[in-house]
């Protein structure tokens, strides 16, 4: 145990997010059953004991991730968010000198298992030089915290979808059939937020459109009731850091309408803000894995999933 985890006492933190026992559940402690079962199998061959703690110490790494998940969302301390940070930086770091002292630099190995394993370790690399050199600076050291609460949400997504897809691309090597769906139970959940986001950007867009052009004031109206909507009922699907500037751009077009002021620019601005904002969300990995291969903005509506409640 890490000095982080004797000092934080992480164990009665990961209790509370622990989802209930279900039936299947992994046979290895800690791993989406899947992955579980797939270690079991594995037990026989030669690479078990080079893979099986990958696998534990990245589903360790998503255990406290869905920690700082529970603390941001239920508005507790962000001082303990940066601790468990602190720790996922040691952990992780840990693991990157396990594939590099285990597969990497070890004579006679090679092979497809080798090429998953490096890329592992160049995508891990990444995002931890992303997250606590870029995104927010000082994160991962000693001294005052001044990260916010949207600068945390940012960081915890940008390491879940690189630990989530990395546990995914190894599990691949074994199974071809496994995806993120299928190794965690909340994949589907967060892919459904993910297209009820884009869906309603794109209609926010047309509404855009259509007022940026209008001479009457009934379409400039219907924006602002859409606007209104969308604040109200699926704004939390963003991110937190995108949050303030949605804003600012909805009390921007509702000033300007309301004291009768040139709205053109306002919404031409607002129009291709939304589109950088909605080509962000079709990138999100949970809303590609759903519709392989199909542009968000061609899967029939029919199919498409409800919005979802947090």
């Amino acid at each position: 145990m890490s000095a982080f985890e004797t000092d934080l006492d992480v164990s009665g933190l990961l209790e509370e997010t622990q989802p209930a026992a279900q039936a299947g559940a992994s046979p290895v402690s800690g791993l989406p059953p899947a992955i579980g079962r797939l270690i079991v199998a594995l037990q026989p061959e030669p690479q078990f004991k080079v893979v099986t703690p990958v696998f534990v110490e990245v589903a360790r790494i998503l255990d406290y991730l869905r920690v700082i998940e529970g603390c941001l969302s239920r508005d507790k301390t962000l001082q303990r968010s940066w601790t468990i940070f602190r720790l996922i930086r040691e952990r992780a770091s840990a693991l990157l000198n396990y594939i590099s002292r285990n597969i990497l630099e070890a004579e006679g190995t090679g092979g497809p298992l080798r090429e998953v394993l490096d890329g592992t370790h160049f995508i891990i690399s990444h995002e931890l030089r992303r997250v606590f050199q870029e995104e927010i600076r000082g994160l991962g050291s000693p001294g005052s915290f001044q990260a916010s609460r949207a600068q945390l949400a940012c960081a915890h997504s940008l390491l879940q979808n690189c630990f989530r897809q990395s546990a995914v691309a190894l599990a691949q090597h074994f199974d071809p059939a496994l995806d993120g769906e299928a190794l965690f139970c909340d994949y589907r959940e967060k892919a459904e937020r993910a297209f009820t986001l884009y869906r309603e950007l794109t209609a926010l867009i047309t509404e855009v459109s259509r007022a940026e052009v209008a001479r009457e004031v009934m379409p400039k109206l219907a924006l602002i009731n859409r606007l209104g909507r969308f604040r109200a009922e699926t704004m939390h699907h963003l991110f937190y850091k995108d949050w303030e500037e949605f804003e600012r751009f909805c009390d921007e077009v509702t000033r300007t309408c309301e004291e009768l002021g040139e709205l053109g620019p306002v919404l031409h601005r607002f129009g291709q803000y939304l589109r950088t904002l909605q080509n962000h969300v079709g990138m999100r990995s949970e809303l590609k894995s759903i519709h392989a291969g199909t542009p968000p903005a061609q899967i029939d509506r029919r199919k498409s999933p409800g919005p979802s409640q947090r």
